[in-house]
């Protein structure tokens, strides 16, 4: 969780290279709870997750009724407090397979702000699944709603495979800081191929060994 409050607070935070997966929630925002709130005034917050893989998370994990449970992946909330606002990039990051439980759809991410606090979530060459805006404060570039197969998210393996719909889709162009990192949550290069890959992971292509040639010996008579 991150939060502004108490009065003209200021929060910068910066995430890079990161899996944020199977955590629960017991209310809202069971990967990321990003808000500001009333609590005094002129509380501020802005946040740039880049390259970065969210899923598997759940909200609401006690499946209760009748409470909060916005937001199984990312929850983004700034409400009440004059002159509190939050912003929220997304770069190059996967947010898809959360589960926001008792809420249809599942809300891989929510914003939503009460006046006359601000929110807004820009995101740029992303892949995020359900989205939940009504107040439209949501902005995509280039963004795609695709499974991104990752290799074994049942063990933990968020690599993608060869034909993922990440690989090759990001951007170069990411602000600083963080800026565009010079290698993934592996320690492999950024970037292999075309363009960086979006998520935590920059895969690598397939090892083709030589075939080796067999020398043969025919006996006959």
């Amino acid at each position: 969780m991150a939060s502004a409050g108490y009065g003209n607070s200021v929060l910068h935070l910066n995430i890079t290279n990161s899996i944020i997966a199977k955590n629960q929630a017991k209310v809202t925002g069971g990967g990321m709870e990003l808000d500001v709130n009333e609590v005094g005034e002129s509380n501020t917050a802005f946040i740039r997750v880049v390259n970065t893989t969210i899923t598997g998370n759940e909200s609401n994990m006690h499946d209760l009724t009748g409470k909060q449970d916005e937001g199984g992946g990312i929850r983004v909330f700034a409400y009440d407090g004059v002159g509190a606002s939050i912003s929220v990039e997304l770069c190059n990051t996967i947010v898809h397979g959360n589960i926001a439980r008792g809420r249809e759809p599942s809300e891989d991410l929510w914003v939503s702000q009460r006046d006359p606090a601000q929110a807004a979530v820009d995101a740029y060459c992303c892949d995020i699944g359900e989205i939940v805006d009504s107040l439209g404060l949501y902005q995509a570039t280039s963004v795609i709603n695709a499974d991104p197969l990752f290799f074994d998210p049942a063990n933990d393996d968020y690599h993608l495979r060869a034909a993922s719909p990440c690989i090759d889709a990001g951007t170069a162009t990411v602000p600083a800081p963080p800026g565009l990192p010079t290698s993934d949550f592996d320690g492999d290069a950024r970037i292999i191929g075309a363009a960086p890959d979006i998520g935590a992971d920059e895969a690598r292509p397939p090892v083709y060994l030589p075939l080796l040639s067999l020398g043969l010996s025919v006996v006959g008579g």
